[in-house]
């Protein structure tokens, strides 16, 4: 029995092919029987060449599922619809996943947040029954409105607070500069 390795590169898919809790990487191990090790962003594959054979095909339709993105795991009467979450992202997700998983949970969607950022954009993506998505929807723009009102009022509390100070200052300015022109001064 010869062992033969192959190379798949995961372009940044890797957490895809590991699965939830490592579920979909022992799916493949198991089924295909060949060794499946992450190697630098790289997915190695070691076994006979039919074992092999057999996981690069699982490994290659995981990775072409996630570059096409939900659209491609979309079944019949669902949708998908993208919103953008801006700087609330961390609230959506909240500590631990806790809030998007409570989302999830409660509606019944899916929902898949962006990794990378373009500019201040955020793309969130939710899918799954029309019913579900717009329940999830509900609540995720709730969470963005809770967000953007916290922001306004910090910004409005942290512009009065410079007022204040700038204020202070002033007086403090001319309390100096009246003591100096009266022949008064401080020491």
């Amino acid at each position: 029995m010869n062992s033969f390795t192959i190379m798949v590169p995961a372009n940044g898919h890797v957490p895809a092919v590991i699965g939830k809790g490592g579920s979909t990487i022992r799916r493949i191990r198991d089924e295909s029987g060949a060794a499946v090790d992450l190697l630098e962003g790289n997915i190695k594959l070691t076994g006979t060449e039919e074992q092999v054979s057999k996981a690069k095909v699982m490994v290659d339709k995981i990775l072409a599922d996630e570059r096409a993105g939900p659209w491609s795991r979309l079944g019949k009467g669902e949708v998908c619809e993208e919103m953008d979450l801006g700087d609330a992202v961390g609230m959506v997700i909240g500590r631990h996943g806790i809030m998007i998983n409570k989302i999830k949970d409660e509606s019944g969607a899916n929902i898949d947040i962006a990794k990378g950022t373009e500019g201040s954009v955020r793309l969130c993506r939710v899918f799954g029954a029309n019913d579900a998505v717009a329940k999830a929807k509900e609540e995720i723009s709730k969470i963005i409105s809770n967000h953007q009102e916290k922001t306004e009022r910090r910004a409005k509390y942290e512009a009065i607070l410079a007022e204040r100070k700038a204020a202070e200052g002033k007086t403090q300015d001319e309390a100096g500069s009246s003591d100096l022109e009266s022949g008064d001064e401080k020491t």
